[in-house]
């Protein structure tokens, strides 16, 4: 007797292609630190006052967000963080996560935490999208990542800036959390008139020691209070080893044929 699978294309497919879920990873002192080497100390949010520096504000997941340019025009340091605990060699998709009113609120954030740019700096939107590092640990005014769509986002989308993507239908309930599965874990998406946005940075191997570094910015200089930044955390997802998850099927549903051979 022969025995035919036609849903066995399919169900390589859908071997292939079945996404992982997200695992959020929420900003915090633990895993953040200034690009420059310069301690990391942010002030706590209610100043008002414009300082060149990042805020702590008691908001989103975590309780708490980095906000800049939300008390008047400032560049805020340019942050590294590290994301831990992952498997040395494998790589992940690596998304970033800012929240926004009905205003074009900004995030800039790459995986290239080493390109540099030194001197004079490249137009906006040019393609370029390192970084300028002048050498001069301290001087946050020389520091800061190109106005460029792949790593500067902001919620509505520019000429020089990605749109980000509004996780805030993603609640269902109205509760204020993720409904969807996307997320591994109970994720924040929607609070008063604010809502999650997300952003794709691509995908990167972690290093041996499990983590994956990413460089963080604000959109330095705006002279209005709708650009600002809130930044909320990172996420990231296992890219699936395809060949691997297919092959493990087709020896299963083979398997599943020789038993059923007639004697």
């Amino acid at each position: 007797m022969k025995i035919s699978y036609p849903l066995l294309p399919i169900l390589l497919f859908a071997a292939n292609s079945a996404p992982a879920a997200i695992t959020y990873v929420d900003a915090a002192p633990g895993n953040l630190a200034r690009y420059d080497g310069v301690a990391f100390m942010p002030v706590t949010g209610g100043t008002a006052v414009a300082d060149n520096n990042w805020e702590v504000r008691a908001f989103a997941n975590g309780g708490t967000i980095y906000e800049a340019n939300a008390d008047g025009s400032e560049d805020a340091p340019m942050l590294l963080m590290t994301i831990g605990g992952l498997n040395p060699g494998i790589t992940y998709n690596v998304f970033g996560y800012f929240w926004a009113n009905t205003e074009s609120w900004r995030l800039k954030a790459s995986l290239d935490t080493t390109t540099t740019n030194s001197g004079v700096w490249p137009s906006s939107g040019d393609g370029n999208q390192n970084i300028l590092d002048n050498g001069t640990p301290g001087d946050i005014s020389d520091d800061f990542i190109d106005n460029d769509v792949a790593v500067s986002f902001s919620r509505n989308g520019t000429a020089t800036s990605g749109a980000g993507l509004d996780l805030g239908p993603l609640d269902g309930d109205a509760d204020g959390f993720d409904d969807s599965g996307r997320f591994t874990t109970a994720v924040m998406v929607a609070e008063g008139n604010r809502t999650l946005f997300e952003v794709s940075l691509g995908s990167i191997a972690a290093n041996g020691s499990g983590e994956i570094v990413v460089l963080v910015d604000d959109l330095r200089d705006q002279t209005s209070t709708t650009n600002r930044t809130w930044f909320d955390g990172m996420g990231v997802e296992a890219v699936p080893e395809p060949s691997g998850v297919a092959l493990a099927l087709a020896a299963a549903l083979g398997f599943v044929s020789r038993r059923r051979r007639p004697a």
